[in-house]
């Protein structure tokens, strides 16, 4: 099915790219790696690309034009052919224009949510969506994003996967709320995260240096900021892999952990 000549002339009047008949689209879909569903006549751009398709097209009332006058085929099914088009953020640009659609298309399965939990929109509905996809590996896809608000952040470091809140745990943007309900995680590799960070107060470090589990122990023995009374401590661990941690503690004089072993 080619578009008509009136469909090509309204998108042409709006500025739009040089259209490709549909013949061709398909091959532009598999050439630039995008999902392409014949059935409803619709391209989705994997989102986080820099050629943007635009299958919901700048602006709705062009489509409901084009509806108009094509009646061969629905204004949903018509698709601007942008792969040539450099925006500095595509999908940003596409949910300002109209978010209403991002969602539906999010809805019905239709976007690559690995690429969208990447990205850098921000609207609250897309991160709280990812936030609680049943997908552990989007959740986790979600916490290597450079911004996150606090609250998402909450939703994440209580997640049930142990990846996920380990993640979350070495984010640097960790509000001191949440570091401090990650270092009581159940889980000692997430606390273990939690005493590797540069930013605990000594409060929190002396805590640590009492957890039950050695690895957790052990990675506060490490730490460049530890009091003579916590080297001491360490230093008489009654784990080896925790007095370990001390001797090789590049920050602590070889002199003065052996003078601290008992």
């Amino acid at each position: 099915m080619q578009m008509t000549k009136e469909t090509k002339d309204l998108l042409n009047s709006k500025g739009m790219q040089d259209l490709k008949d549909w013949e061709n689209l398909k091959d532009s879909a598999i050439k630039y790696d995008l999902s392409f569903d014949f059935e409803n006549g619709v391209c989705m751009h994997q989102l986080g690309d820099k050629q943007i398709v635009g299958i919901f097209n700048t602006n709705i009332e062009i489509y409901q034009k084009i509806g108009e006058v094509d009646k061969d085929n629905t204004y949903e099914s018509i698709v601007v052919d942008y792969f040539f088009k450099e925006v500095e953020n595509p999908i940003e640009e596409l949910a300002i224009i109209n978010i209403e659609f991002l969602k539906e298309a999010i809805n019905e399965g239709k976007v690559n949510k690995y690429a969208l939990a990447t990205d850098k929109l921000t609207d609250d509905f897309i991160l709280e969506f990812l936030a609680n996809d049943e997908d552990p590996s989007i959740r986790r896809t979600l916490t290597l994003r450079e911004y996150l608000p606090e609250t998402i952040l909450e939703t994440l470091a209580n997640d049930y996967q142990i990846n996920v809140r380990n993640a979350v745990a070495s984010r640097e943007d960790l509000p001191s709320s949440l570091i401090e309900k990650l270092a009581e995680d159940e889980n000692k590799y997430v606390r273990r995260t939690i005493a590797q960070r540069d930013d605990l107060s000594q409060d929190l470090v002396a805590k640590l240096a009492n957890d039950e589990s050695e690895v957790v122990r052990s990675a506060i023995a490490g730490r460049k900021d530890l009091s003579d009374e916590l080297v001491e401590k360490l230093a008489n661990d009654k784990s080896e892999e925790v007095r370990q941690s001390i001797k090789t503690n590049p920050y602590i004089k070889r002199e003065k952990t052996k003078e601290l072993v008992m």
